[in-house]
């Protein structure tokens, strides 16, 4: 089985993700080439990112900032709220 396999195995066969996906999500985002800061966020009552980060364009010498939800199973809920909250960053006068 090759590693990229295994790797993808791993990921779906995740159930809890608290204890299985965010401290991966966590060590990986810190390793990333020019990632500056990583925050975890994640909460018992939140609703929004559960990591954010800077990181540094390397080209423009600016930092930029991103957020990462991360989810095990099914993101029906999430996504339809992701696009909701999208649509308003994207339309203020919504």
């Amino acid at each position: 089985m090759s590693l990229d396999i295994q790797k993808k195995n791993r990921i779906a066969a995740m159930k809890d993700e608290k204890k299985e996906l965010h401290p991966l999500l966590n060590m990986l985002l810190r390793n990333l080439p020019d990632v500056k800061t990583v925050e975890y966020t994640h909460g018992v009552n939140e609703m929004g990112a559960d990591f954010i980060y800077s990181k540094l364009d390397t080209v423009l010498d600016t930092l930029y900032y991103g957020a990462v939800v991360a989810k095990v199973g099914r993101l029906g809920f999430i996504y339809r709220n992701f696009l909701h909250h999208r649509f308003v960053a994207d339309h203020p006068a919504y």
